[in-house]
């Protein structure tokens, strides 16, 4: 079995940074809130699953937060199997994850001999 992997993500600094005192980026049902001094957070176990919605927002001192950013991310483990007639063996898996443009989409997993 395959455990999910550490996933970093990044934002961009706001252009007034006056009123902000943290950020909060939360996904699927965890959240972390920070110091207005980091742009990046590493979550340690990110869950594996088809999508996984991901925001980050900006926590202001007046209660006036920013509106949140989103985005989807697909994390799931690919493995390549053999039968010999005796069951299915696993030969190698992969963890993937990449972010997607809607929360539901389809997708495929194709593999290339060349």
């Amino acid at each position: 079995p395959v455990l999910p992997k550490p996933i970093t993500f990044a934002w961009d600094k706001p252009n007034d940074l006056s009123n902000i005192i943290a950020y909060e980026l939360q996904w699927g049902s965890g959240f972390a809130i920070l110091n207005t001094n980091l742009l990046t957070y590493t979550v340690p176990n990110f869950p594996l699953g088809t999508t996984n919605e991901v925001s980050i927002k900006s926590i202001a001192a007046s209660g006036d937060n920013s509106i949140p950013s989103f985005i989807n991310v697909f994390n799931v483990v690919i493995n390549l199997e053999q039968n010999f007639g005796d069951g299915w063996k696993v030969l190698t898996n992969m963890q993937v994850t990449v972010q997607i443009d809607k929360s539901h989409a389809l997708f495929r997993a194709r593999i290339d001999t060349k």
